[in-house]
């Protein structure tokens, strides 16, 4: 389970469950359950051979609602420079399946009509950065977790959005708070 929170505030919560995210909303004083299927038709970054997605000039976009973009082709291309993967108009989700590291000093933008759905590690292991938005937004769209997949950062300069929104990293919660309190000073 992940909570997470959008854009507008609410705070939410998502667990997998067989082929099922379920998560839970919080606004407005009412609890909203919500099972989303996995199985959809989406672009799914894969170590599968890629079908049914067009790249060229740093812009990989499915072109049928079943895509796969291959996790080898997608490290190569970031290892060059900023690569952006997006499910287009056909697909619903983007699924990354495989890890996705990077070094390089380039951003990945990940782009979905509905949900973005993270079941393996992907990890900015330099100061590049990770782009990710939903074009149904934070009402309808998501950013959604399946175990074990995570995102890392080892360089607290790399940059992180979500739907817009720009994050500042930090290693840990205390050094995160200890950079919003003041220390001293005069009454």
């Amino acid at each position: 389970m992940r909570p997470f929170t959008n854009d507008k505030g609410k705070s939410a919560m998502a667990m997998s469950t067989a082929n099922r995210t379920v998560r839970w909303f919080l606004g407005a004083g009412a609890l909203i359950l919500a099972a989303i299927p996995t199985a959809r038709a989406d672009l799914v970054i894969s170590a599968a051979p890629t079908s049914n997605v067009a790249c060229g000039s740093g812009a990989c976009t499915a072109t049928a609602s079943s895509a796969v973009l291959n996790v080898a082709s997608l490290r190569t291309m970031l290892a060059a420079g900023d690569v952006s993967v997006s499910t287009g108009s056909v697909a619903s989700g983007l699924d990354i399946q495989a890890p996705v590291a990077w070094s390089s000093a380039h951003s990945l933008t990940l782009s979905a009509k509905n949900t973005i759905t993270v079941a393996a590690l992907v990890s900015v292991k330099g100061p590049g950065g990770l782009i990710m938005g939903t074009t149904d937004g934070p009402e309808y769209g998501a950013i959604a977790y399946e175990a074990p997949g995570r995102i890392a950062f080892t360089n607290k300069a790399s940059k992180l959005s979500i739907d817009g929104q720009a994050f500042t990293l930090a290693r840990d919660m205390l050094n995160a708070l200890m950079e919003h309190i003041e220390f001293g000073g005069e009454e």
